[in-house]
């Protein structure tokens, strides 16, 4: 066998092993339910996530009274700290605060300080 021939062999195998592969986890990923899942918000209060170093909403605006709850769905130790103290997660998950005060609150993880949010109460 020529050496030409010998790589285009190898070449071949390993495409296919590669196929192989990706055909496998992407047959994974359709057959294997989520480990994820996204609890339904109780009236009064919203949900926002932590997933991909970001938070899922960024700005919220919600009557005072409302709860906000923060879960953390990427792995990482996030915290939700307000700027001023009003509240801190102490990086737990979940977090929630009842705001009680009309104002504006913004807060963001003290370990990720390109994560910001805001709380908007009426």
């Amino acid at each position: 066998m020529t050496t030409s021939k010998k790589r285009r062999l190898v070449f071949t195998t390993i495409v296919v092993i590669l196929m192989g592969v990706v055909t496998g986890f992407l047959l994974l990923s359709v057959l294997l339910p989520s480990t994820v899942t996204t609890p339904t918000p109780a009236p009064g209060s919203v949900e926002v996530y932590i997933q991909g170093g970001a938070f899922s909403a960024r700005t919220i605006i919600v009557p005072v009274g409302t709860t906000v709850a923060w879960t953390n769905l990427d792995g990482n130790i996030h915290t939700v700290t307000s700027t001023m103290r009003f509240f801190d997660s102490g990086g737990l998950s979940p977090f929630s605060h009842t705001f009680t005060e009309p104002g504006v609150y913004d807060y963001g993880c003290m370990i990720h300080p390109s994560m910001r949010g805001k709380v908007t109460v009426l």
